[in-house]
């Protein structure tokens, strides 16, 4: 694989030498399907990854079965793979949506879903494995409980066991609450803190709830990995990220990455995104 080297290699790629270079603008807006999306709710993750997107489609709940998603899988942002033995890197990123709201760009690296907010035995999420940022490299990839139809209103905590960055297998994350009002809704994401001393995530073995909610519902598990952070502090105005000079600098795209956002939201209101991203492949 390649990489640039220096300041000078990555002028000549940007000026139309050795390399090539990708920019991609998104709509995504909070329908699924021809329904309207769920709400929001002020200081919760969200996930848009099943809200419609333009390129790319609808994402939509995985499954019981774990899989890897892909720049090709429905409701990815849909970049072309570098090519020629090249990598490829994220150089600017413009985002802007209808209402005031934070989040990230991630790569989604692993779902499963099939899971009931009433069980309280251990919920196997057999074979839930990334297949990028695998090894080594998994520092840094995060775990999230994601919403696909609502659970109970009954609040209750949840725990996962996973592998950690090192490949210890056994470990414990942090409860986290689950189920009742503002984490019970469709499309919410929960972040589940690792144990501590834990800095990534190779696999997810199994979610336990605490007590049930309630309501069956259907949830699951999604690992991702965070690229660019954002914020957009009110509707219509945007933020514009250098990723040549600022923070990040030039965040690596892995081939098949399945790029989607996640916000955390100032509202009850589902934004509307559009976005830009250029990227360079030497």
């Amino acid at each position: 694989m390649g990489a640039i080297a220096d300041l000078s290699q990555l002028i000549n790629t940007l000026t139309g030498g050795t390399g090539d270079r990708e920019s991609l603008f998104w709509y995504r807006d909070s329908r699924q399907g021809a329904a309207a999306g769920a709400a929001t709710v002020a200081g919760q993750y969200t996930s848009l990854w099943n809200w419609n997107v333009s390129p790319g489609g609808q994402g939509a709940a995985p499954g019981g079965t774990a899989r890897n998603p892909t720049r090709a899988t429905a409701g990815a942002l849909g970049q072309t793979n570098p090519g020629g033995g090249r990598q490829k890197y994220i150089t600017g990123f413009s985002i802007n949506g209808s209402v005031a709201c934070s989040g990230m760009l991630v790569d989604r690296l692993a779902d499963f879903s099939g899971l009931s907010g009433t069980s309280t035995s251990a919920q196997n999420t057999t074979s839930l494995a990334v297949s990028r940022y695998t090894g080594t490299e998994s520092k840094g990839n995060q775990i999230f409980l994601e919403i696909y139809t609502i659970v109970g209103s009954t609040a209750t905590t949840a725990s996962v066991s996973y592998t950690n960055q090192d490949g210890t297998s056994g470990r414990t994350s942090q409860s986290v609450t689950f189920g009742g009002t503002g984490r019970r809704e469709a499309t919410r994401s929960i972040l589940v803190p690792l144990q501590a001393g834990d800095t990534g995530v190779r696999s997810v073995e199994s979610v336990t709830l605490a007590a049930t909610t309630g309501t069956v519902g259907d949830f699951g598990v999604t690992i991702v990995r965070p690229l660019i952070p954002f914020s957009y502090p009110a509707a219509g105005v945007g933020c514009i990220i250098d990723c040549i000079t600022q923070l990040p600098i030039l965040p690596e795209v892995k081939t098949d990455a399945c790029l989607t956002e996640m916000v955390y939201a100032s509202t009850t209101t589902s934004p509307s995104d559009w976005g830009f991203i250029s990227f360079v492949e030497a």
